[in-house]
């Protein structure tokens, strides 16, 4: 007796689930000035504790059920065998970590994920929880720096009536290397990061210009109580652990 045919059926399509809230942390790039022999996210910091188990310990805290994607490149497995199992996290690679940027890696992580708002924040970031509570709320944000720690020389952050106007260098309040994204303003990065990945190399902050102009608008998020250092040398893993 012939088998019917099975007609294929097309599974429904998750609708954005809005109390759903995933985590993106790009940790591909090789960390070329501390020269750490190895991803920069996993250097020590309290009793052995790595830089990305700081992060995903401190997010769990404020947002225990959150998502949380790592995106590895550089020595992908030493983070995967590092983390996997020990948390609930997903941990990705991007295998052309050393011809693209931290957009690129994002990508990835929106590839991985389920229809939700979408928190994004640098694998070389030390914060209290006080830094990210609140953060995702209602509205898009980007995450002003809390402590003024970060250096000169990083990406500023401009608002207005609490409002961010533009992310530029040379401004004096700078941009804490964190942003908030749902809606709109994640429909339009979406777009641009999944049409242009490889055609263009914006920088993270460039592509949330791109957003911003082209209507997006997110909020200046001040935390109160926050505390942020980005691990960039040596000497920064010291005041990183007086957090």
């Amino acid at each position: 007796m012939a088998h019917k045919a099975q007609r294929h059926i097309a599974p429904t399509k998750l609708p954005i689930d809005e109390s759903r809230l995933n985590v993106l942390i790009p940790a591909a790039g090789i960390g070329k000035r501390m020269k750490s022999r190895g991803p920069k996210g996993l250097l020590p910091l309290h009793h052995g504790m790595s830089l990305l188990e700081r992060q995903i310990r401190t997010i769990l805290k404020v947002y225990p059920h959150a998502e949380i994607i790592i995106i590895g490149g550089f020595d992908f497995y030493k983070i995967r065998n590092e983390l996997w199992g020990d948390f609930p996290v997903r941990i990705i690679c991007n295998h052309l970590y050393a011809e693209t940027n931290v957009t690129y890696s994002v990508s990835l992580g929106l590839d991985a994920s389920l229809p939700g708002p979408t928190l994004i924040l640098h694998g070389d970031l030390v914060f209290n929880p006080a830094t990210i509570t609140g953060l995702a709320g209602e509205a898009s944000s980007l995450l002003v720096d809390p402590s003024n720690q970060l250096s000169d020389d990083e990406v500023g952050i401009g608002q207005q009536d609490s409002v961010v106007t533009t992310l530029s260098y040379a401004l004096p309040s700078k941009w804490g290397q964190m942003a908030y994204l749902r809606g709109k303003e994640l429909e339009l990065f979406k777009n641009v990061v999944r049409t242009h990945r490889l055609s263009n190399q914006w920088l993270l902050y460039e592509t949330l210009n791109h957003v911003m102009n082209n209507g997006g608008q997110f909020l200046a998020f001040q935390p109160n109580g926050g505390v942020l250092f980005e691990v960039d040398r040596y000497d920064d893993l010291e005041k990183a652990k007086t957090i």
